[in-house]
């Protein structure tokens, strides 16, 4: 693999793999004062972080054909954690259906999603 090899496809679950840990890696590194500080939207950077968990819960949810599920409440510092765990697993069930226009949007929609929220951040 090259070192500055391009990200793939933001279609592909490795796309979103890579931009959750990307994410979720920024999010750890965060100081607590940060993690709560407002953004301009309003809420602080962990409630926009565990906002988009659901987002993504939700859609791995859809693809796997569950009902959606509400995150419990936690605490800001688990904000990184609980969005890697989300991320991660619509990234697994949108490889189970690799080439599925559903998947295949739930990703980009998700990797946008992810990108955003880290510009941010």
């Amino acid at each position: 693999m090259p070192l500055l090899a391009d990200d793939p496809d933001p279609a592909e679950p490795e796309r979103l793999r890579l931009e959750v840990a990307r994410t979720a890696d920024r999010l750890r590194t965060m100081s607590l004062v940060r993690l709560g500080a407002p953004l301009p939207a309003g809420s602080s950077r962990a409630g926009a972080a565990l906002a988009l968990a659901q987002e993504l819960a939700d859609a791995a949810a859809r693809l796997a054909g569950r009902p959606r599920r509400l995150l419990p409440a936690l605490p800001e510092p688990s904000a990184g954690d609980v969005l890697a765990v989300c991320g991660l697993d619509l990234a697994e069930e949108a490889a189970a259906r690799a080439g599925e226009p559903a998947a295949q949007e739930a990703c980009r929609a998700a990797v946008t999603a992810l990108v955003a929220l880290r510009r941010v951040l």
